[in-house]
């Protein structure tokens, strides 16, 4: 049924370790190393939130969500390919 399947899926979410992201620290609460979602700038190049303070924290850039470390690899490839205009957002009128 539909609640057994909500069941198993939020088991199985459970057991799934969360990454650990060893040499980080949130910039607004300060917790190091960021376990679970990372939250990185896209703007500043040593800016990074942790799951809870991006859900409550407003950024001037939009925030580049890393999930492990597979993840930060494409972006190091991206970053290759992009400078940093690409990345600015426009400017208000």
């Amino acid at each position: 049924s539909k609640s057994q399947l909500s069941v198993s899926m939020s088991q199985s979410q459970a057991e799934k370790p969360k990454t650990v992201h060893r040499g980080y620290t949130c910039d607004g609460c300060e917790v190091s190393p960021i376990v679970g979602i990372r939250y990185k700038c896209s703007g500043r190049p040593d800016y990074d939130l942790c799951e809870k303070c991006e859900a409550t924290t407003e950024t001037p850039y939009p925030m580049i969500k890393i999930k492990n470390q597979s993840m930060l690899q494409e972006l190091s490839f991206a970053n290759t390919r992009l400078s940093p205009k690409h990345l600015r957002q426009p400017r208000k009128s």
